[in-house]
């Protein structure tokens, strides 16, 4: 009995937080309702990175299957050249949100712009990474040291394709930060 009494609270809490069917004043945005405030200003390369991608709304070149082994995502498939070096056959079907095509210099500069993330993924800790588009489906991925679980780093949400559109441009600020002050 207490667990139903629980999960009817839970179902009419979550339907308290899902607004109307009426579309938002801007389109066709998507509008999300966190139940705590983001660690990094929503920063993709962040612990925040979570939210976009458990919800669906980012994908990585590999995810993990259900035994924790990598497979393919945006990726086809994925040969170790040698010891440092790794290259990812892309999809050729997939589009962004924005009408992109995903190609391997559109998921080098997204891929890139997070090994130049400052502070950098957790998921990039110690690794000097670099990547190239070989390329239009085919990415180029080299390591200073050997890194034989590189597809599994892979997997992290902080490692998503975006779209070359909303790849960040700055650190995010924190939302609840105030902004600096204006400067003449």
């Amino acid at each position: 009995m207490k667990r139903t009494t629980l999960g009817i609270a839970a179902l009419l809490t979550l339907t308290a937080c899902g607004g109307g069917s009426s579309p938002s004043a801007d389109g066709d945005r998507i509008r999300l309702a966190y139940a705590f405030a983001p660690v990094a200003g929503l920063s993709p390369y962040s612990d925040d990175a979570v939210i976009g991608y458990g919800v669906g709304a980012t994908e990585t070149l590999v995810r993990l299957d259900p035994a924790g082994a990598p497979e393919p995502l945006l990726a086809t498939s994925w040969t170790q050249v040698d010891d440092l070096t790794w290259q990812f056959d892309l999809r050729d079907d997939v589009t962004f949100h924005d009408g992109t095509a995903m190609t391997a210099d559109v998921v080098a500069a997204s891929l890139q712009h997070a090994v130049d993330a400052d502070p950098s993924p957790r998921a990039l800790s110690g690794v000097e990474l670099t990547v190239a588009a070989a390329d239009e489906d085919t990415l180029t991925l080299a390591t200073a040291a050997p890194d034989p679980v590189l597809p599994q780093r892979l997997t992290s949400p902080e490692l998503v394709v975006l779209s070359p559109a909303r790849t960040p441009t700055r650190r995010p600020r924190t939302w609840w930060a105030p902004a600096p002050a204006p400067t003449s």
